[in-house]
């Protein structure tokens, strides 16, 4: 199952914590692997807000140079592209999508705010309070 392959990953790496992308496709997963876990879900102030930063970042960095040019020619690379096609299609629930597609993201904008507002209220609902810490990136980390 996936949650013995997962406990069974992070157990033999020796791994005690998990971030980011693939891991957060995962959480609930995790959740029952790890049941003592605690969980750290960040949010931004707005939808919009992480649109903005999103679509400026982790969205794009694969389409600009030099990784548009060397994911089609470093094995490593076309395996990774595949796997950032299948992680973004994933997100707006199995939408066959390509990073290479001339309008990703600006073309889903919509679509993916739509999925970063239910992603964020599944988190909230499946997660148990004494669990869940929501991280508030306006606050930093001192908070």
């Amino acid at each position: 199952s996936d949650v013995e392959a997962l406990r069974d990953l992070f157990e033999r790496g020796g791994w005690t914590a998990a971030l980011d992308f693939p891991t957060v496709m995962c959480y609930e997963s995790l959740m029952i692997a790890f049941p003592q876990a605690k969980i750290i879900h960040t949010e931004r102030k707005s939808s919009e807000q992480w649109w903005n930063s999103a679509s400026n970042s982790i969205m794009i960095i694969a389409s600009l140079f030099p990784f548009n040019v060397l994911h089609a020619v470093i094995p490593f690379l076309k395996i990774r592209k595949a796997m950032l096609n299948s992680m973004w299609s994933k997100v707006l629930g199995g939408k066959n999508i390509t990073i290479s597609d001339d309008d990703f993201p600006l073309g889903y904008k919509e679509e993916f705010i739509a999925a970063y507002e239910a992603n964020n209220a599944r988190v909230r609902k499946v997660v148990p309070r004494k669990r869940l810490l929501i991280q508030d990136h306006s606050k930093g980390w001192t908070d």
